[in-house]
């Protein structure tokens, strides 16, 4: 159950919903970085679909997508881009078991609770390694739970760190293994 053929069976993915990008207009240079890759994954979807269907598939997941800190500026720059911009919590209404979650770098306890609402088949976030390494303390049991109930139910794969922006420091790429394993 490799990554290649999970992202190949896009047929059990039926939306992406994105959390925490951060605004694109406030000079922050990772969330350019993180847009690309999310576009590039998406354009893998869409191709890997049109493959499986034996035919052209020019329909791409619908995208969601939440954070406090867009602005006007941020809101019609998706808009443009065909994503379906969202206030804050409606977001986890998309989440399903069939849902690309994109959420690098996203706060713990908005990370936790996007996973107690649902399992989404893909996920590029921060390393869930990280997440209960960094969860140690009794307050934060019930945290460190869901996380490892997601990690235990995935198979997933460090994202490579490059020098020109470290923004795949600490981010991993996530996907539900097969109930057959």
């Amino acid at each position: 159950n490799d990554l290649p053929s999970a992202l190949r069976s896009r047929e059990r993915i039926d939306r992406c919903v994105v959390l925490g990008l951060g605004s694109l207009s406030n000079g922050r240079r990772s969330s350019w970085w993180e847009l690309v890759f999310l576009e590039s994954v998406l354009d893998f979807l869409s191709l890997s679909s049109s493959a499986e269907n034996e035919g052209p598939h020019d329909e791409r997941l619908p995208v969601y997508i939440q954070d406090p800190l867009f602005n006007d500026v941020d809101i019609a720059f998706f808009n443009s881009l065909g994503f379906i911009v969202l206030s804050h919590p409606e977001a986890f209404e998309h989440m399903s078991t069939s849902t690309f979650l994109f959420a690098p770098h996203l706060e713990l306890e908005v990370y936790r609770r996007t996973l107690k609402t649902a399992k989404p088949r893909l996920c590029v976030g921060t390393d869930l390694g990280e997440c209960t390494d960094r969860q140690s303390n009794y307050e934060r049991r019930t945290e460190k739970e869901v996380f490892s109930q997601y990690q235990d139910a995935t198979l997933s794969r460090r994202l490579p760190e490059f020098e020109r922006d470290p923004w795949t420091q600490f981010t991993s790429i996530s996907w539900m293994q097969s109930t057959d394993e």
